[in-house]
């Protein structure tokens, strides 16, 4: 467990294997924007407001992607202060840096925090990586300078391809990728027959270059593993 200097202070991330918590110490007046309903605990120190980033329209567009309307501010005093963040579901917090020459797309639920510098949006998707990626018409554009951290459900590994080289990813994996990236929707099985037996109906065909970063557990086999596991107790409560 380390301590970082970012987002004008230092922060720990801890249970980085499970259940991590983001411990930010803010200098004096310094700032960090979050998602809503990330916080963990603040000290008296911090003053915390809602933002429309992007005004009403920027935050009504950003509310289509799955993100809040409104996000967080955290503002530290002229003692500072410190700030404990954490994401909605177990895994990791993976770290970008903006120099305000890239940006990145996020899934859902994927943004946890960044510094002041970095903005956040949406991008809109055309109709079909709209209708079969899992994600919707729209995904949050990250943007900017600064660093940020994005949550994972289960671990995250990052595909790193050269230019020209390609891969095909689960819609349920990915976290975050390039702006800059082609991707186009693919049936990652040899055939329809096959990717009906497989389970594999459609997946994201990236090409390089950029690094694609994906999650270890997906959220929509997960959400389908849940119900299935809760529909004989459901059943059992119905008939009684």
């Amino acid at each position: 467990m380390t301590a970082e200097t970012t987002m004008n202070g230092n922060y720990t991330v801890v249970y980085h294997q499970a259940f991590p918590v983001l411990k930010i110490d803010l200098p004096p007046k310094g700032t960090v924007k979050a998602n809503a309903s990330s916080m963990v605990a603040m000290s008296r120190d911090i003053q915390l407001t809602g933002k429309m980033e992007g005004g009403l329209f920027g935050a009504l567009w950003r509310s289509f992607s799955g993100e809040s309307f409104f996000l967080q501010r955290y503002e530290a005093n002229e003692k500072g202060g410190w700030l404990w963040l954490g994401p909605a579901l177990p895994g990791v917090l993976q770290r970008l840096d903006l120099d305000g020459t890239q940006e990145f797309l996020v899934q859902r639920g994927g943004f946890l925090a960044g510094g002041p510098n970095v903005n956040v949006s949406t991008k809109v998707q055309n109709l079909m990586r709209g209708m079969f990626s899992g994600d919707g018409f729209f995904v949050v554009r990250l943007s900017g300078t600064g660093p940020l951290f994005l949550s994972a459900f289960g671990g995250i590994e990052t595909v790193e391809l050269a230019a020209g080289e390609s891969c095909v990813i689960d819609f349920g994996r990915l976290v975050a990728w390039p702006a800059s990236m082609k991707y186009d929707i693919t049936i990652p099985a040899k055939g329809l027959w096959s990717a009906v037996m497989t389970g594999e109906i459609l997946g994201c065909k990236f090409t390089g270059p950029g690094t694609v970063y994906v999650q270890t557990i997906s959220n929509v086999h997960f959400a389908s593993a849940t119900a299935q596991m809760l529909s004989p107790f459901f059943v059992q409560n119905k008939s009684n």
